[in-house]
């Protein structure tokens, strides 16, 4: 349950007051941030059509937040130091969404809360232009230590080893497009075209900056209004561009570390029997899988809106080995797999099928 409103002023309060101090006593901390735009990173080179195969991992299907997913990676994982970034689905208004003012919980005030991601969104990057050109632009934090723990449990201090070190990438989705076919795809094609650039600036960030392990996120799905599909379709399609792709494997050659697709209940609203279910079905029956990026190890995929309530209801009916219906599966997962709703066998035989059609080596199920 989240705090009441007089307590996450409490918390904003505290965390604003502390933000120099957290940082002044963590290493490596800092309160640096770089305004990003299209010309900061070059495109990046493809990689050798003859790029190896890598060893399959499995998937997990966990139930967190942005941050707390990450710093379950940086636990779990020492190698992933300083290889993690988060993606912050932001406001280009002001800093934070207005954080300090609104004190709501959204996915970038969550973030704000629990870290010292505020003090790195200075006032003289804002505001920058929605759509158009100058729109495709952001903010990249290095540096950015999380020390307090998840709204869902009152951002209680974390112990200095629970803290985690972590880069964070601003993006601003367009704001509320007009909508067409039926609010499924944007009216205008200069507005899709922009989009695709500010995901194409996430990834080249991400490789320039030589962040292995990607927190990502169903951007401009929540109040900027964006239609869920259309942005899982694009970020999926996009990693397959010459740019990016090199399936399966990584831009820098290093083993494949997993797929989590993450599943949080207070955005998805999906009930804890159901993503229990998901959790179980998908973990037995994915026990091998890779991760289908070219330029990072792990793609950790954090919903942000809810499925509606025809797909739960399929979602339910789906016993057997249901898959979790969010807007974040939608990410990797084919679309028709996505409508369909089928089970996990089923759902890895079409991606293995497609796999092996396109010559991309071993099959992989990715969600």
């Amino acid at each position: 349950m989240l705090p009441d409103l007089a307590t996450r002023r409490k918390i904003c309060e505290d965390t604003i007051k502390r933000l120099e101090e957290i940082t002044a006593t963590t290493p490596n901390a800092s309160l640096d941030s770089t305004f990003i735009t299209s010309q900061t990173y070059p495109e990046l080179s493809p990689l050798d059509p003859e790029f190896p195969d890598l060893q399959l991992q499995p998937i997990q299907v966990i139930d967190s937040d942005t941050f707390a997913c990450a710093r379950s990676i940086l636990s779990a994982d020492p190698e992933f130091r300083d290889k993690v970034a988060v993606l912050n689905l932001a406001s280009d208004e002001e800093p934070g969404g207005g954080w300090r003012y609104t004190l709501s919980a959204t996915q970038e005030e969550a973030l704000c809360y629990s870290s010292t991601l505020y003090q790195t969104l200075k006032p003289e990057y804002y505001p920058w232009a929605n759509t158009g050109p100058s729109s495709v632009a952001g903010i990249f934090s290095p540096n950015v230590v999380v020390f307090k723990d998840t709204l869902e449990n009152s951002c209680r201090d974390l112990q200095p080893e629970e803290r985690a070190l972590l880069s964070v990438i601003t993006i601003a989705a367009p704001r509320r497009p007009t909508l067409t076919n039926p609010n499924t795809e944007f009216a205008d094609p200069n507005i899709l075209n922009g989009f695709r650039d500010k995901i194409r600036l996430i990834f080249r960030c991400a490789a320039a900056e030589g962040k292995t392990c990607l927190v990502l996120g169903a951007l401009g799905c929540g109040a900027y209004g964006c239609p869920p599909r259309l942005v899982a379709t694009e970020m999926k399609n996009l990693l397959a561009e010459e740019e990016f792709k090199g399936l399966p494997g990584l831009r820098v050659g290093q083993q494949c570390s997993s797929v989590i697709l993450v599943i949080s209940r207070r955005f998805d609203n999906v009930d804890e029997q159901t993503a229990a279910s998901s959790r179980s079905s998908l973990s037995a029956a994915s026990a091998s899988a890779s991760s289908s990026s070219a330029l990072c190890a792990s793609f950790f995929v954090c919903a942000s809106v809810r499925p509606s309530t025809q797909a739960r209801r399929t979602i339910a009916s789906n016993s057997a080995r249901p898959i979790a219906l969010t807007s974040s599966s939608c990410f990797f997962f084919p679309s028709e797999i996505i409508s369909a709703v089928p089970t996990i066998p089923t759902a890895a035989r079409i991606v293995a099928e497609r796999h092996t059609r396109l010559g991309l080596g071993q099959p992989a199920v990715v969600v």
